[in-house]
């Protein structure tokens, strides 16, 4: 983002409000929760995004916003949900990848004798574990999917992890299997939608991957894996290992 120098883990607290708030069917307390967080959090960059260096991502979103003649808020808002996906969802998903491979330590020799599977791997992990189990949506029109009829004007929620396990995409959609392909996960979204840091999120995940493999073989859990309420995320509330 080019905001240097700053405790980011400060922001933790506004980061789980906004994922409350966001979710499927939370309560009004939920709501009004996350979105004091939201605008606690846009105080918060507003005058480190006008003020970060040039060739920034930070300094980008300001200079794309001034071409289109876009006002502070638009800025700030962009600048905000960078911070959020950048650093829950990459978060989620690293813990969900250490997780399976930890389970799977075959897949983890696997990839240790072919490390030229590395890239197919992380899709697979991106099509079981995605962080973003789904998103909402607000039908533009009348529309039938399948027998059920969706009047215009209703909330619907899309969930990527279901899709991901389309038996009719996917064969053996339940098998972790580290060199599928093709592999048309819509775990980033699709379109104009279309996850904005996901070469990102792909780089950072290879990266940790390549650090810890010399390690994975003396990885065990601890606990059974708790998943947090959150349901629109893919989220552990703890993941407890023992290194041997």
């Amino acid at each position: 983002m080019g905001i240097a120098g700053e405790r980011f883990e400060d922001l933790h607290p506004l980061l789980a409000a906004i994922t409350r708030g966001h979710d499927m069917a939370p309560t009004e307390a939920d709501r009004m929760r996350g979105r004091f967080a939201q605008q606690t959090m846009g105080r918060w960059l507003a005058p480190r995004v006008l003020a970060a260096p040039e060739g920034s991502l930070a300094a980008a979103v300001r200079d794309i916003a001034a071409g289109r003649n876009d006002d502070g808020r638009m800025v700030v808002g962009w600048a905000a949900m960078l911070v959020y996906s950048g650093s829950t969802t990459i978060r989620d998903f690293l813990v969900n990848v250490v997780a399976l491979l930890v389970d799977r330590p075959d897949v983890a020799a696997r990839l240790a004798a072919e490390p030229a599977i590395l890239g197919t791997m992380v899709e697979e992990c991106l099509r079981l574990e995605g962080p973003v189990r789904g998103t909402g949506r607000v039908a533009a029109a009348d529309v039938v999917i399948g027998e059920t009829g969706i009047p215009a004007g209703s909330v619907l929620h899309l969930m990527f992890d279901h899709a991901n396990r389309d038996p009719e995409r996917f064969s053996d959609p339940d098998v972790f299997d580290p060199v599928r392909s093709p592999n048309p996960h819509l775990s980033f979204g699709h379109g104009n939608t279309f996850c904005l840091g996901a070469h990102l999120a792909r780089l950072e995940t290879r990266a940790l991957i390549l650090r810890i493999l010399p390690h994975l073989h003396r990885l065990r859990r601890t606990h059974p894996p708790i998943w947090t309420s959150v349901r629109l995320l893919r989220e552990q509330a703890r993941l407890t290992l023992s290194c041997h």
